[in-house]
């Protein structure tokens, strides 16, 4: 390669290589358009809005039902775990712990009494006291 030393010719091939690596490193993180078809877009957006109208009218009917599921009143002096459960928010370690509570104490005096039981505090109180009764 006239004239070149061997080490000018090993620079000069290593600085070649070095941008030819840059200028492939560039093109591969370079910012694209995405090429998709305008008719794909609004597939996706009618089968997404389906799915959200969807999912909206089955969460309402959801609340619609435990709003409605309950209309009797639960007497918490006799009621077992399954009737206990019945009211909202109630599960079953708190149903037990209601009966353990009623087996321990006695029978429940006056409805806040049950604020008593481990786990049910004033704010599931006020969720549930038009469903309870005493006798």
């Amino acid at each position: 390669m006239g004239g070149f030393s061997r080490l000018q010719i090993i620079s000069l091939s290593v600085l070649i290589v070095c941008y030819f690596i840059g200028l492939g490193y560039y093109e591969w993180r370079k910012p694209r358009e995405l090429e998709i078809d305008k008719k794909e877009i609004l597939r996706f957006k009618s089968i997404s809005d389906s799915l959200n109208t969807r999912v909206v009218k089955e969460a309402q009917n959801e609340i619609k039902k435990k709003k409605t599921a309950f209309t009797r009143k639960v007497n918490i002096n006799t009621a077992n775990i399954d009737d206990l459960m019945q009211l909202p928010g109630i599960g079953k370690v708190i149903a037990q712990r209601i009966i353990e509570y009623r087996n321990r104490t006695g029978q429940f005096t006056y409805i806040e009494q049950i604020k008593n039981v481990k786990g049910l505090g004033e704010k599931k109180f006020l969720s549930i006291k038009e469903n309870i009764i005493l006798h």
